[in-house]
């Protein structure tokens, strides 16, 4: 598609802005060029262009409560008569009691927003003497001046400061009346009394150890550690200097990992063995697989191992018989052999009987 403009837009150097080339946003408007062709119901091609805004005169900088007082603005155009231009500048001044400036109000060339505020600087800031409190107010101490008894605002983040004992962000500002712009005077605010920290609190019912952790003034620290049963590293908990909360609990710089750990039984299970690694085994008495499990009673926060699974090996039952007629096969150990005899005078055949391997039942016979 093939598409044709007005001929009073076309950059003769063929220059790019937006899709297509040649295109611009005309005098007194900003953006970048889009251009699009297409062809209508009537098959006939057409060309939009858009992207384009006219640019907008700028109100004057406009300031409430105590700040109205400060500046005059008098000399950037109102919005009654236009406005300030784009691109243009207007000046700025400080009105009495306020000392410094003049300044400058920029209407920015690629404004779109009508009557937006014309932009001044953030540093654009009149500033303002006024008296020391006196006296000066509890927990607010000042720290030098270049005149004795009197502020300026200029000064105040480096005159002033929370007294010892007292904590916070301090803000110290001379303000006027705003009904008359006048009568300047001091006011501080943002200390408080230091307050010692909450005692650290947990949602654990065991596992750590929080005891040291109460009391702490402003700046002092505890240790958690992990409780009795548990194992895992210690962490330092800090009530934060200059705390004023008294809600504040001691910080604690990271989680505390308590895993829990059993303290070996008292007296050792006799059918059951450690492993160097800390794993159970069958003791070389005993037989079959071992299960094992640290085990927390909740009510009393004490952990004991909880073992099963292996069985001592146990001797085979004597025979019930006459220990003056017959002689042998007592206390036969699993997987031994023995012979019963006839014990003299007595005479007779001898009998050989076996315990099989591995026996665990006390009650188990001789096989014979």
């Amino acid at each position: 598609v093939s598409c044709a403009g007005p001929a009073s837009l076309r950059l003769e150097n063929g220059a790019m802005s937006g899709i297509l080339p040649g295109w611009r946003c005309a005098e007194g408007y900003v953006g970048t060029v889009e251009v699009r062709c297409g062809i209508d119901s009537s098959c006939q091609p057409f060309m939009t262009l858009t992207g384009c805004a006219r640019t907008q005169q700028c109100a004057p900088p406009s300031r409430s409560g105590s700040e109205s007082c400060m500046y005059n603005v008098s000399d950037c155009p109102s919005v009654a008569i236009g406005g300030l231009e784009p691109g243009g500048i207007c000046t700025v001044e400080c009105v009495e009691p306020y000392t410094g400036g003049p300044f400058a109000a920029v209407c920015m060339p690629n404004n779109t927003v009508s009557f937006a505020e014309a932009w001044m600087s953030p540093d654009a800031v009149c500033d303002l003497e006024c008296a020391d409190p006196d006296p000066v107010p509890a927990g607010y101490v000042k720290l030098s001046s270049s005149e004795p008894g009197v502020s300026r605002n200029s000064m105040n983040d480096v005159e002033w400061a929370c007294a010892p004992g007292y904590g916070g962000t301090i803000e110290a500002r001379c303000l006027v009346d705003e009904e008359n712009c006048s009568n300047p005077s001091m006011t501080l605010s943002g200390c408080e009394q230091l307050q010692p920290c909450a005692d650290l609190v947990s949602n654990q019912t065991c596992g750590i150890d929080i005891s040291a952790c109460t009391g702490l003034s402003a700046g002092d620290s505890c240790v958690v550690r992990c409780a009795a049963f548990f194992a895992g590293a210690s962490v330092t908990a800090v009530c934060p200097l200059g705390n004023i909360d008294a809600l504040q609990q001691p910080v604690l710089p990271a989680p505390i990992n308590c895993s829990l750990a059993c303290p070996d039984p008292v007296p050792f299970p006799e059918a059951y063995a450690k492993n160097a690694d800390g794993s159970w085994r069958c003791a070389d008495n005993a037989v079959h697989v071992p299960q094992s499990g640290c085990l927390l009673d909740t009510d009393t926060c004490t952990a004991a191992w909880n073992l099963t699974g292996c069985l001592l090996l146990q001797p085979c039952v004597a025979p019930p018989w006459d220990h003056c007629l017959v002689e042998g096969c007592a206390d036969v150990q699993p997987g031994e052999n023995c012979t019963a005899s006839c014990r003299p005078p007595y005479v007779g055949i001898s009998g050989e009987a076996l315990c099989p391997a591995n026996n665990t039942d006390p009650q188990q016979p001789l096989l014979w």
